[in-house]
């Protein structure tokens, strides 16, 4: 089975790091947009986390806000539940 993702698209936000120096997880959500038929544009949100040799790399980097990136990896989804 496979599970692949490729996003290109751009930061929300600033990319923030957490957890140790030896095992940071950088977080970060990036806007995809595609055009509709109507010439609209349809814009879709991911949540993403980087963690290992690629956290490292990227804490160093820091991302900002509006950054151009494409980010490969595989796709998690989380439920919510409300609770009312």
């Amino acid at each position: 089975m496979l599970n692949k993702i490729i996003l290109i698209g751009r930061l929300g936000k600033d990319a923030t790091v957490r957890g140790s120096a030896d095992k940071p997880i950088v977080a970060f959500s990036i806007a995809v947009s595609t055009p509709t038929a109507g010439g609209e544009r349809d814009t879709q949100w991911f949540d993403c986390a980087a963690f290992g040799a690629t956290a490292k790399f990227l804490s160093g980097a820091m991302p900002k806000k509006a950054q151009l990136v494409l980010v490969e990896g595989k796709m998690k989804k989380n439920k919510y539940t409300d609770s009312k």
